[in-house]
């Protein structure tokens, strides 16, 4: 998840740049990056507010799934609609971090610091997705703009994240070796 987030985020200025998305200077692309992170914030406060009606593994899911298919139709689309749709991604990853987490070490009771420990580890996708979507960016030459970029690779990771609590429950209950690791990889 946080890969795709710091992704987006990453490539949203000179995407929004584009000519066949808005066509604005970097400075008017950096001030609407602040919708995204906005949305994200306001996401969060609605968020808890959902979060007391709707079971948390829904809310994950859905908003997953709303967050892919924003990502889609911005890659798809063109104008108002590809910047609207890819800004809207903020108010979607807003309450994915505490719910992952949360429904992560949800029952692990004794072995929750070491789910909580594979979840914190898990976290380095902030740092190598951002990295592909940039290469993909240079790829496909999205900074002189002479190729359409899409936030593609961001959506690969949406359907990914909406397994990531089952995944890291799995982790945190393999059985240990003498020395104390893990004796299987989860996949």
């Amino acid at each position: 998840y946080v890969g795709a987030e710091v992704s987006v985020a990453s490539i949203m200025a000179s995407y929004l740049m584009q000519s066949t998305v808005l066509s604005i200077p970097a400075y008017r692309a950096s001030q609407l990056l602040s919708l995204y992170w906005g949305g994200a914030m306001c996401g969060r406060f609605i968020g808890a507010g959902v979060l007391r009606v709707v079971p948390p593994g829904i809310a994950l899911a859905v908003c997953g799934a709303l967050a892919a298919s924003l990502a889609l139709l911005s890659s798809f689309s063109t104008g108002t609609t590809a910047a609207a749709a890819i800004i809207a991604i903020g108010l979607c990853n807003s309450i994915m971090f505490p719910t992952i987490f949360a429904l992560a070490v949800e029952g692990l009771g004794e072995a929750a610091p070491e789910g909580s420990g594979i979840l914190c580890m898990a976290i380095v996708g902030g740092a190598i997705v951002p990295e592909i979507s940039g290469i993909v960016a240079d790829v496909t030459d999205i900074v002189d703009g002479s190729r359409p970029a899409s936030p593609d690779t961001d959506t690969e990771c949406y359907p990914r994240r909406m397994a990531m609590p089952e995944l890291l429950r799995q982790a945190a209950r393999l059985p240990l070796r003498a020395d104390g690791c893990a004796r299987y990889v989860v996949v």
